[in-house]
């Protein structure tokens, strides 16, 4: 991620946007592949609470935590894109030029 905040960064010359696509659709996959797992694992709970012995829903529990962090995670890097695109728009306007208004009547 620090590689995207350093290509991204306000240091862009042209000023144009910065191209996050990639980034985003690696973040969207790594978010479903985290979230679809936590879910599953929450409806097994649910719906076999008297069938399984508890070891085995504290097993799932303690892999929904790890997944619940990789989450965090991904959700940071989110936060940081966000940061990233914050910056590179009010980049461009701070060097946009300036129309001059009309006289007031």
């Amino acid at each position: 991620m620090a590689q995207l905040t350093d290509e991204m960064g306000p240091s862009r010359a042209n000023g144009s946007k910065p191209d996050v696509a990639p980034e985003l659709a690696d973040l969207a996959e790594r978010m479903r592949s985290t979230v679809t797992p936590v879910v599953g694992y929450l409806e097994l709970i649910a719906q076999d609470a008297n069938g399984m012995p508890p070891t085995r829903h504290l097993e799932w529990i303690s892999t929904i935590e790890r997944r619940l962090d990789a989450m965090r995670e991904t959700s940071d890097q989110i936060s940081k894109i966000c940061d990233v695109l914050r910056e590179s728009i009010t980049d461009r306007e701070a060097a946009a030029p300036r129309v001059p208004e009309a006289p007031g009547d």
